[in-house]
């Protein structure tokens, strides 16, 4: 039945006429893809741009969820500007504020991961500024107590109380390293997107959280505790301040080293994955280095599916000012630049080529918005010269060239 079934469905596609190869392709990509979760599908890519919006601002979650080394937006794809911008995206207190928008952690998640980490910290500068007062005890009493320490013990006492105040801080903040990582995959496991236990995931990643705080509160309550059993507060809190800074010191080197072992791979994965991209662009992302417009535009999508977001970036003439732009049907609408004034004539091209010009009304003024109708979308600006004036910039007489 099946060998009858599809040999009438190929006598009857014969008079059919055929499709656009990158057409089928995209078809059977997403036959291959519609099972699997959103975050192992391939967004939609165009030229210079994601035509999928929701799986581009998903591929961008994973990425800066995963520490990515490549492909932040607003990058050239060079090497330095994705690592400062991997650097905004990771270091526990300059994340706080700089961390990308679209990043999964919110800033008060960011907060909790910071004070796990200083409540850690501090508990182990605790028990080190303790391991040294006892061996400067030792150091100083150990011939008179009774019974008195050998002089071996208390030659090694003294050794050690020296060592401490180097040592120490080093210690406290080299353990700093496997807490950031255990830390951060608890993070990580509360994100989940896509998939049908996604709630369930995320409750129980909020979940480990809160018992993390709970564990940070108990590390700090013991740190005071023995700060204050070894009545050298003043040693715990500056073994503390040496072992942070250095824990941050100590994460440029390893931030640093790790970022330039796997660019180079995250690079090619990047670029064999999304082909003529250097960064995730969206709708509301401009790519770095363009004075261009963002274009948002309604597409009917691929395969005749639901209405996707376009995301283009014209670069205009030198002349131009910087506008943005929606364009619903045949009518733009216009943002009025910074530092524009009525009467003054913008003009730029869209993604199919057409030379528009617009005039400034009078009564506008930066910021707001006035419409320009436009003619069909093949339409193009005549060499003549535009017409003056305020009012609507009436394109629909226009020839093609």
């Amino acid at each position: 039945m099946d060998f009858f079934r599809k040999s009438t469905e190929k006598i009857m596609k014969k008079d059919e006429p055929e499709e656009d190869p990158e057409v089928i392709a995209k078809r059977k990509q997403i036959e291959r893809e519609k099972d699997l979760p959103p975050e192992s599908q391939t967004p939609t890519v165009s030229a210079d741009h994601f035509v999928d919006e929701p799986a581009a601002i998903l591929a961008l979650k994973k990425m800066l969820a995963y520490d990515g080394k490549y492909g932040f937006p607003g990058t050239d794809g060079s090497r330095w500007a994705n690592y400062k911008q991997h650097v905004l995206n990771t270091h526990p207190l300059v994340s706080i504020f700089y961390a990308h928008d679209e990043h999964p952690f919110d800033h008060w998640e960011r907060a909790q991961y910071l004070f796990c980490m200083l409540s850690i910290t501090f508990m182990i500068s605790a028990v080190l500024t303790n391991s040294q007062k006892i061996s400067r005890d030792d150091c100083d009493t150990g011939l008179e107590r009774t019974p008195p320490l050998s002089p071996s013990e208390v030659q090694q006492a003294c050794d050690t109380a020296d060592n401490w105040k180097i040592v120490g801080p080093i210690i406290a903040a080299m353990v700093t390293i496997p807490t950031d990582m255990v830390l951060k995959a608890f993070m990580v496991c509360g994100w989940v997107q896509g998939w049908s236990i996604q709630e369930t995931c995320e409750s129980i990643g909020g979940y480990c959280m809160k018992i993390q705080m709970c564990y940070a509160v108990f590390f700090l309550i013991v740190g005071f505790v023995m700060a204050a059993q070894g009545g050298d507060f003043g040693g715990v809190c500056v073994t503390f301040l040496f072992a942070q800074v250095e824990s941050w010191v100590l994460f440029f080197i390893k931030s640093f080293v790790l970022f330039n072992l796997f660019f180079n791979g995250a690079k090619s994965s990047f670029r064999k994955k999304y082909p003529g991209l250097v960064s995730i662009e969206t709708a509301g992302l401009k790519r770095s280095g363009s004075t261009g417009v963002d274009l948002t535009l309604p597409s009917p999508g691929l395969l005749g599916g639901g209405p996707k977001v376009v995301s283009h970036t014209v670069q205009p003439p030198a002349s131009t000012q910087q506008v943005n732009l929606q364009i619903p049907g045949e009518q733009i609408m216009v943002i009025c630049p910074e530092g524009a004034t009525p009467g003054q004539q913008i003009q730029f091209q869209t993604p199919s080529g057409a030379l528009l010009m617009a005039v400034i009304p009078d009564g506008v003024n930066p910021g707001q918005q006035f419409p320009v109708l436009t003619g069909p979308p093949q339409a193009q600006v005549p060499k003549a010269s535009p017409p003056q004036g305020g009012g609507l910039l009436d394109m629909r007489n226009f020839k093609k060239k």
